[in-house]
């Protein structure tokens, strides 16, 4: 098996670059060119022209970049889904919402009963037997409407918490469902981009990287593909 004059790591029979640093591998003769194709299935350095060089570089920036969006997404939702979730569903009391009608029962019934006092010491009895019966009356209707208007609070609000948790793990579900989608995409796209990995060092695929090697070709200031490679790794 072939080694990398300069880091010493084990090559693969026909890499064109060290896959650790990137350097190029010289094996004395260079490979002669078997096709001329942007498809570089063949363990062989292909002679490509500028078009498609630059076609080359086109195809793996946007491979690379796509390639770069999932692993970001992924991540994202990853960090979404470690994240700790609460599904406790703590019931709300009737109570909490008819406390409030208490204090007010025992108000009416205090200024019912003044009233009544006042008038009864005026000596109007008419007017204090319809006091006396306020005193009374007007609690019992408090609390009546208070006990039902806390009643329809608390399922009001325990309706919207349940709603709410079962709302949160669809979305949970949604989101694990989502990411291995993406991870199945991802699979995908890293396949298609491993059968380049004979002439991209592991250091340069990225979309950034591609997207220099098209300029250089593009710019004049490389002739194809591997040189424009070349002018990357030696910087």
């Amino acid at each position: 098996m072939p080694f990398c004059s300069k880091c010493g790591i084990e090559l693969n029979a026909g890499d064109v670059f060290c896959s650790k640093c990137g350097f190029k591998v010289f094996t004395g003769v260079e490979t002669e060119q078997s096709s001329s194709s942007t498809e570089l299935n063949t363990s062989e350095k292909l002679v490509l022209t500028r078009e498609e060089s630059i076609a080359l570089a086109e195809k793996l920036s946007r491979e690379y970049k796509e390639y770069e969006r999932l692993n970001q997404e992924i991540s994202d939702n990853e960090r979404t889904l470690n994240r700790p979730s609460d599904y406790t569903f703590r019931p709300h009391a009737a109570f909490k919402f008819f406390w409030p009608f208490l204090i007010y029962a025992v108000i009416a019934f205090w200024f019912f009963y003044f009233l009544f006092l006042l008038i009864a010491s005026g000596g109007s009895s008419g007017a204090a037997v319809i006091f006396a019966l306020l005193c009374f009356g007007a609690p019992v209707v408090l609390l009546i409407f208070g006990g039902i208007r806390a009643t329809r609070l608390r399922d009001e609000y325990n309706a919207a918490e349940s709603e709410s948790i079962r709302a949160r793990k669809k979305n949970e579900d949604d989101l694990k469902k989502r990411t291995d989608e993406l991870r199945s995409k991802r699979t995908v796209v890293k396949r298609r981009l491993d059968q380049y990995n004979n002439v991209v060092p592991s250091a340069f695929r990225t979309s950034s990287r591609m997207e220099k090697v098209r300029i250089l070709i593009q710019s004049g200031k490389a002739e194809d593909f591997y040189e424009a490679m070349d002018m990357q790794i030696q910087k």
